[in-house]
This record gives structure tokens, sequence and C-alpha cells, in this order.
């Protein structure tokens, strides 16, 4: 067995990538399989992660196509067969939302599975590059499964991991509040959790409180939004070196992901990372699976069906946010699970 193999198997891997956007995450396995003992065509790989090799979106720079078409049959691998397509292919490929599911085939056909995947997603990256992503996904999910992707990890589990010393930290990339997790946590789990914002002068002064108390019970501290306290953060790094908390206690930092986040805290850190979901459907089973940990009890189905709604709205408005301020929205405002959290907490009063 390959050491590539065992470091996949151990788990490692995914513990790597929980601290990692998505597409780092899918970069990440891209080079894993290019160091892999795979019948890989590494050099492929190694022009697809070519950042001089410039991918264009030819479906919305549809005046570049000519040019694509030139660069893409100058490529040794496409010369002889580029031409052969027919032009409706191609219209197809460069009109279809999901381009990866469309791709012309200007490859030989005896070439082994993966070298095929990767001349497809070379094409992609020539001609859409907005379906990059999406289509190494499919790529990395070809060579190691589909699980390998599924990194985010089940809190609870993480939570039972880590030692009392170890804060978890939350980053998310910026619009996204990734506390509603440790929330919807503690409200499952029915523990005793106290809920720090920062950002002002009383906050410092309340989260040392609630830390020192929580260190001594044995019950939980979440801060919110650290990354606007820098300095804190580096008094608190120092005093965790002299805790001695009870083994219950648990220590939750929410941030974005900044530069200003001291280094040493984030390495003595169990880091997970969150990120808006990609698409709507995506946005929906997210929304939907934070419902599924409230406790149920005999409720009309008229409730189920504006869960479904609120969580519909919801997906469409943070996907939307994607494309601001090119199509209608004139700037970027905040917009996520707590929203959504609080709208939901209004029909539960009503009904």
């Amino acid at each position: 067995m390959s050491n590539l193999s065992r470091f996949l198997i151990s788990g490692r891997f995914q513990r790597t990538s929980i601290g990692l956007l998505q597409k780092d995450r899918v970069t990440l396995a891209m080079l894993l399989a290019q160091a892999s003992a795979y019948q890989i065509d590494n050099s492929l790989i190694a022009r697809i992660l070519d950042e001089e090799m410039a991918g264009i979106d030819v479906s919305t720079e549809t005046n570049r196509r000519n040019e694509v078409m030139v660069r893409a049959g100058s490529l040794p691998i496409f010369k002889d067969r580029i031409q052969t397509v027919d032009s409706g292919e191609w219209d197809k490929f460069l009109e279809e939302e999901n381009a990866e599911d469309y791709v012309p085939q200007i490859w030989d056909l005896r070439l082994p599975e993966l070298d095929k995947q990767l001349h497809k997603l070379l094409v992609i990256k020539l001609f859409r590059l907005d379906r990059f992503v999406p289509a190494a996904e499919q790529f990395v999910a070809v060579v190691f499964g589909k699980e390998i992707l599924d990194t985010t990890g089940d809190l609870r589990e993480i939570v039972s991991q880590v030692s009392a010393t170890t804060p978890i930290a939350l980053a998310s990339s910026p619009g996204f509040d990734a506390s509603y997790k440790v929330e919807g946590l503690v409200e499952q789990m029915k523990i005793n959790c106290a809920n720090i914002a920062m950002g002002s002068v009383e906050g410092l002064a309340t989260a040392d409180k609630a830390v020192g108390n929580a260190a001594s019970s044995g019950s939980w501290v979440l801060v919110k939004n650290v990354h606007l306290t820098p300095g804190w953060l580096q008094s608190l790094e120092k005093r965790l070196d002299a805790f001695r908390p009870h083994p219950n206690f648990r220590l939750f930092l929410s941030m974005e992901t900044s530069p200003k986040i001291p280094i040493n805290l984030l390495r003595t850190s169990r880091v997970l990372m969150y990120e808006q979901p990609a698409g709507v459907r995506a946005n929906m089973k997210d929304s939907l699976s934070s419902l599924s940990m409230r406790p149920t009890r005999q409720q009309p189905a008229e409730k189920a069906r504006v869960y479904l709604l609120l969580s519909f709205l919801h997906a469409v408005v943070q996907e939307r946010l994607r494309y601001v301020p090119n199509l209608g929205w004139k700037g970027f405002w905040e917009f996520n699970d707590s929203d959504v959290s609080f709208l939901i907490h209004l029909e539960v009063i009503r009904f």
C-alpha cells in the first residue's frame, strides 16, 4: 500500500481539508492525484493547474470564442480533433449551465478513463472557466471517491475528540456566520453555553469573565466575530498556555478569515472552515439539515411547507448575493443562516 493510500485511509486528509475552502480542497486533491501511483498523465494535471494557461468563460465573453478555439487548436493533444466536432456540440457546451455534462469529445477514446477526465477538465478550463471547480470535483470523485470532498465533519464528534485546552475555531468566508452550528448543537445536547459577540469594549470584559467561569465549571463558551479583536486573541493565546480547565470545558471561536488572526492560536486550535454552499439546492439542503436537529413534536403539515418555502427564499437570496453588483442589487450585505433561523423562529411563534 502506498503512503498516499495510508494517508487517505487514516483520515488525515479529511482532518486536514476540514480547514480549507472547497476550491482549496479540490486543488489539494488534484495535487495528491498527481503525486499518487495511479496511471495518470501528470503533465496534464500540471498544465491544468498552470496559472499561465488562463481560462476564459466563453458563455459570457462570446466574442472570444474564436480566440479560444485557436488557442485550444494549437495544443498538440487537441490539434487534429478540434475541427472534427460539429458546431452544434460546441454551441450546447458553451450555452448550457452544467457545461461539464456536455463537453465535446476531442480526445482519443482509447485513452485510460482518468486521462479522458483530464482532457475534459482541460477543455472546461479553456472554454468554461465558470464550471471549472464543479468539473474538478467530478475528477477528484472519480479518482478518490465521492466521500473525499465531504469533509465538513460532524461538530458533535469533533467536540468529543478535542481536549479542553484546544479551542474550536469556526472560520468562514465573509458574509457567512458559522456560529449557528454551535447554537444548534447546544440546543440539541442541552449544554450550558455562554454566548458573547465581540466588537465592543464591554464584549472583551464579558468574554474574559465567561471563559474563566466556564473553565472552572466545565461549561461551554461561544465567542463570535473574534476577527474584530485580534488583540484579545493574542492575550487569549497566552492565557490558554497557563490554563488548567475542567475536562468538559469547550471554547468556540467564530471568525471570518483574516490575516489578523494570530497564527499560533490557529495552530493550537481545531480549525473548521465553513462557506456559503454553492447553488440553491445545496443551500436548501444545508438549511433543512439544521432544522432536523431541532426537537420535534406533533406539528401541522402546513408548518413543514412553511419551512420549505423559507429555506427556498433564503437559498435564492444567498445565491443572488454571488452576483452583486451585476444582477440588480447595488451592494453586498451579510445574509446567512442566522437570518433564516430568525424567520423560522417567527413562524414557530405563529404556530
